[in-house]
């Protein structure tokens, strides 16, 4: 890589961890969150691989991923979540 390249490629990432995008979960808390969402994490990731690899059909992924936006465990999460939320930024 030419040295001019290099050196333009180095001030740009400079220039970026200058930059800080704030995530608006950090410092949320929910007992819901900690229980339930590893476990649904993981059934989301290892289906999603099971796609991939040819092991399972999109449609399968499809029925899991309609199943639990009517799940009553992961609406739990995301209102605890959103009240987490919600009393974060009245607090600021």
């Amino acid at each position: 890589m030419p040295d001019d390249v290099y050196n333009r490629n180095v001030e740009i990432v400079n220039e970026r961890k200058q930059i800080k995008t704030p995530n608006p979960s950090n410092e949320l808390y929910s007992e819901a969150y900690n229980k339930y969402y590893p476990e649904i994490s993981k059934k989301v990731s290892d289906m999603r691989t099971k796609v991939i690899i040819g092991k399972d059909t999109i449609e399968n992924y499809d029925k899991l991923i309609e199943q639990l936006r009517n799940d009553p465990t992961l609406k739990q999460v995301a209102d605890e979540m959103t009240e987490a939320y919600h009393k974060k930024m009245e607090s600021q």
